[in-house]
């Protein structure tokens, strides 16, 4: 396609919109292809993606929260997000979901008479 540009007959170039694959390409797409496949005829039938995510950082949490919603629609109850999200600030509040420490900090039994020394060493020079 040719335009004229001030007095000048230029050609606009378009974009190629498919991709030229190559047999090792193909095949490689193939082959992912039918191992995922395998992978999802495996699966349950309402399952549709393979990879789940990640996994709970507090899986009591969200084992009492899930708990507390089965409860709640059984009892044929609406639950909205944001009782959702009071309940989980409740919950996270009764829970003590801190890290354990394993090392202790311990003075040493002559912390004192070192704290002296020092103390004199930079006050007294």
């Amino acid at each position: 396609m040719a335009r004229v540009k001030s007095g000048i007959a230029c050609s606009t170039i378009t974009q190629k919109k498919r991709r030229i694959w190559n047999a090792y390409e193909k095949l490689a797409a193939i082959t992912f292809q039918e191992r995922t496949q395998t992978k999802l005829m495996l699966a349950r039938p309402h399952i549709c993606r393979l990879n789940t995510g990640s996994r709970p950082k507090y899986p009591e949490l969200e084992v009492e929260l899930s708990s507390w919603i089965r409860v709640l629609q059984a009892e044929l109850k609406v639950v909205t997000r944001n009782m959702v999200q009071v309940k989980v600030k409740n919950l996270a509040q009764t829970q003590s979901n801190r890290r354990r420490t394993t090392v202790l900090q311990h003075l040493s039994e002559d912390y004192d008479e070192k704290q002296q020394a020092f103390l004199s060493f930079v006050l007294f020079q």
